[in-house]
């Protein structure tokens, strides 16, 4: 079993982790001539910058939110996305794949979280 001692996760920490961690690999990804593994850049950046919440549900903060929110276990409906859009998922085959399209899926966190300070100033 995996040790899980990471901390608790605020709404607000979700948004800005994710965010941060997201922009950093798309910047990445976008500069890189090779293709990059997504998973791993994920663990690299958790490593570098978050090491504590490395052991974190699925290295997503979202995700991670979820899990310490829910008492549905694995379900998706507790995902800060898809509180703002209900027909938000991270694998969506089309358009923002995370694992596919990571920058594309960096642009609709943004797009998500505008909408999410117009409605919750």
């Amino acid at each position: 079993m995996i040790k899980r001692n990471i901390r608790e996760l605020s709404l607000e920490e979700a948004w800005e982790k994710c965010l941060e961690m997201w922009k950093w690999i798309s910047e990445v990804i976008a500069k890189s001539p090779i293709r990059l593994v997504v998973i791993e850049m994920k663990h690299i950046w958790l490593l570098e910058h978050d090491p504590e919440m490395d052991n974190m549900a699925s290295g997503c903060y979202f995700c991670e939110f979820r899990l310490q929110n829910s008492t549905n276990g694995y379900s998706c409906d507790g995902c800060p996305a898809k509180l703002i859009d209900p027909e938000f998922h991270c694998m969506a085959v089309l358009e923002y794949n995370h694992e596919h399209e990571p920058v594309k899926f960096y642009q609709k966190l943004v797009e998500l979280n505008e909408l999410r300070k117009k409605h919750n100033p």
